[in-house]
């Protein structure tokens, strides 16, 4: 059931002028925008998530809701979800979403492989119509810092949410690298 504040904030998303037809839109864009710029880090190969790993708007199915996968060393370690949405409510879904599953298990994973974080990317669509035109990250160091400090903060709410040492020492890992790239951006 919506809350009064729920009702509230779509009152004032639906008063708000639409986003243009020109920036609007950009979710598989985006997708690929992320895509391209994990792959230009040394050591990760990143992917797009199958059509059972990524649930599109029913996202009730456990484990599911993300856009790409992310691997270092040839295994999982990073379930991507990458929004463009503007309204607040489905930002605040995203949100909640992540936070009560903070983790994902992939069915290429062994029962003996720790679950992998998940991390929520938000990019504006304007950014994403900007790096259509200069697919660029070294010119575009705005977007590529938002798509590193979006799996950052993720990753730190995820090693807020384990006690498995093993989910412990992969989300370090691999915060470690992405926080090393971002001095490429600053």
């Amino acid at each position: 059931m919506a809350t009064i504040e729920d009702r509230i904030v779509r009152r004032i998303d639906a008063v708000r002028q639409p986003a243009s037809q020109e920036v609007s839109d950009q979710g598989k864009a985006a997708e690929a925008a992320v895509i391209q710029f994990f792959n230009l880090i040394p050591g990760m190969h990143i992917r797009a998530a199958t059509p059972d790993e990524d649930s599109g708007k029913s996202q009730i199915v456990k484990d599911k809701a993300i856009d790409a996968v992310a691997y270092m060393n040839g295994k999982p370690v990073l379930g991507l979800q990458i929004t463009t949405a503007t309204d607040s409510v489905a930002r605040y879904e995203k949100r909640t979403d992540l936070l009560q599953r903070p983790f994902i298990r992939l069915r290429e994973m062994k029962l003996s492989d720790s679950a992998i974080p998940r991390a929520l990317v938000f990019i504006e669509a304007k950014a994403i119509k900007d790096f259509l035109s200069e697919k660029d990250f070294k010119k575009q160091p705005a977007m590529a810092l938002q798509i590193l400090s979006s799996c950052i903060a993720s990753l730190k709410l995820a090693l807020m949410n384990t006690e498995i040492n093993a989910e412990q020492h992969a989300i370090n890992k691999l915060m470690t690298v992405l926080e090393r790239q971002k001095t490429e951006y600053n």
